[in-house]
């Protein structure tokens, strides 16, 4: 079934000290420190893979990025960006928010966002445990 607009919900921004391993359906406004290509490949078909970690973050905390072809020239080329519907998860016990296919990276006004982000509390260096299943 198709929503019309009256039945859709407006999107729920969350801080980054809110972000835990598991959180889905992120929807986060990021100041973009840095972006760093980590793969880059050729598929058979022809289409390019590219793969980046950025760090990201907001006055609560930052946190690092896993971003996707277009996903990474819009985080590189823009100082703050909308994410939305990320999902958190951990990665060698480390958190990562990853923007996979379903979810869309933007570019945000900047005059009316920036923030300088809180550097000093990075969820990515946090040695998170995996909870175990009952």
């Amino acid at each position: 079934r198709l929503l019309n607009a009256a039945m859709r919900r407006a999107p729920r921004f969350v801080q980054v000290a809110e972000i835990d391993p598991g959180s889905n359906g992120i929807n986060a406004v990021l100041n973009v420190l840095r972006v760093s290509v980590v793969a880059a490949r050729e598929r058979d078909d022809g289409t390019s893979l590219r793969v980046a970690e950025a760090i990201a973050g907001d006055g609560s905390g930052i946190v690092s990025l896993l971003l996707r072809n277009e996903q990474i020239d819009t985080a590189s080329k823009c100082g703050t960006i909308i994410v939305r519907n990320a999902r958190a998860t951990l990665f060698n016990g480390k958190l990562r928010v990853e923007v996979d296919r379903w979810g869309t990276v933007s570019a945000a006004d900047e005059d009316s966002f920036f923030m300088s982000p809180n550097t000093a509390s990075d969820l990515s260096l946090v040695q998170w445990e995996p909870r175990g299943t009952l």
